[in-house]
């Protein structure tokens, strides 16, 4: 799989190269040391709120992760889906996790049937684990990333 930069302001704050039409700066809420991190997200060109993406210790309850493993989620606004934002703060937020959190392993859950969820996860460079069942009853696809992954994709990096 091909990369290249995101291509707007990435999830750190740091303006990447490209044309971009996403803003991902400032945190939503503070982060305590290795805990959730969290990045609005807004249209550069209308300055329009999107979502967020973000980094949270995965709960063991819900799904069955090791006690302080890290998922990535992206939750955009519905009249903004399908134009690459989900992706664009992804990305961002991925490199971030394993360059300045030094993460092993990073880690993604969206529900089987959510196959916009899915694209997003591949695009980022993530793979398929196992389903499990979520709090609700609901197929969950478990997908993720290790650290040795995300180095061989020649990441570049937050400058």
């Amino acid at each position: 799989m091909e990369r290249g930069p995101p291509r707007g302001l990435r999830a750190a704050g740091r303006r990447s190269e490209g044309d971009g039409a996403l803003r991902a700066g400032q945190p939503v809420e503070p982060a305590p040391q290795r805990g959730p991190v969290r990045r609005g997200a807004r249209a550069l060109d209308a300055g329009e709120w999107l979502g967020f993406v973000g980094l949270n210790f995965a709960r063991p309850e819900s799904i069955e992760l090791a006690p302080r493993s890290v998922e990535i989620c992206w939750w955009i606004d519905p009249s903004a889906w399908g134009r690459g934002y989900a992706t664009e703060g992804a990305i961002g937020l991925r490199d971030e996790g394993f360059e300045r959190v030094a993460l092993d392993r990073l880690w993604a859950r969206y529900q089987v049937a959510n196959k916009a969820s899915a694209r997003v996860a591949e695009k980022i460079g993530m793979s398929p684990d196992r389903v499990t069942m979520g709090r609700h009853g609901e197929e969950m696809q478990l997908a993720s990333l290790s650290r040795e992954q995300w180095e061989r994709m020649g990441s570049p990096g937050l400058t």
